[in-house]
């Protein structure tokens, strides 16, 4: 509960969030305890997934050899199909419930995936944010086993090393300078496409600059 805001309420508003913070930590409490638990040691389960992702969070993604980042927009929720019909189950209430819940066996184990609404600056010519849904693949041998978050395929930065970190941040400063006109430097190979085309740019603008 966060105390800095309870003394800017009302009464009857502190009552009312403390009643319900009760409430809740009577109910899930042992859940969340469980899951901060399994967070701090960098392991996941099936159990603790619903947990994982929430708000504001920044997700990295791999993508082949490089990384990318994304900001949470919402809680994720499981996606699973029945048939051809992709069937979305929303668990935001009590996010720990799974006696009813479907899955596709894979030859590891259970494959789930968790939908998550996110943004990410997009730049077209202007920088825009633009909305993207990721789906994170999680595949264990029971709801109880527990694997690496950085194995996941979208994971919290915080759970990133430091290296990616680094990474991330250095090449978003250097995205973001591109607001304005900004010098670039690129290292190819002669056959790189890239490389093919401000050469030929540059033979046909020989007193323009690329910018």
């Amino acid at each position: 509960m966060n105390t800095e805001i309870l003394p800017r309420l009302t009464y009857t508003e502190q009552t009312l969030i403390r009643l319900f913070f009760h409430c809740v930590l009577e109910n899930h409490g042992s859940e969340y305890q469980q899951a901060q638990q399994n967070f701090e040691q960098g392991l996941i389960s099936k159990t603790t997934m619903p947990y994982l992702v929430y708000t504001g969070v920044v997700l990295i993604g791999r993508k082949e050899t490089y990384f990318e980042a994304y900001m949470a927009k919402s809680w994720g929720h499981e996606s699973v199909s029945i048939g051809t019909r992709p069937l979305r189950r929303r668990r935001h209430i009590r996010p720990i419930a799974h006696n009813d819940s479907r899955e596709v066996k894979g030859e590891d184990g259970d494959e789930n995936e968790w939908e998550v609404p996110c943004w990410s600056w997009n730049f077209n010519g202007a920088f825009a944010k633009k909305d993207y849904s990721q789906m994170i693949n999680f595949t264990a041998a029971n709801k109880n086993k527990k694997v690496e978050i950085v194995s996941l395929n979208f994971y919290p930065s915080q759970h990133a090393d430091d290296e990616t970190k680094k990474l991330l941040r250095r090449r978003g400063k250097t995205f973001w300078k591109c607001r304005s006109k900004n010098f670039l430097s690129y290292q190819a190979e002669e056959d790189d496409n890239f490389h093919k085309m401000i050469h030929f740019y540059s033979s046909r603008h020989p007193l323009q600059a690329i910018t």
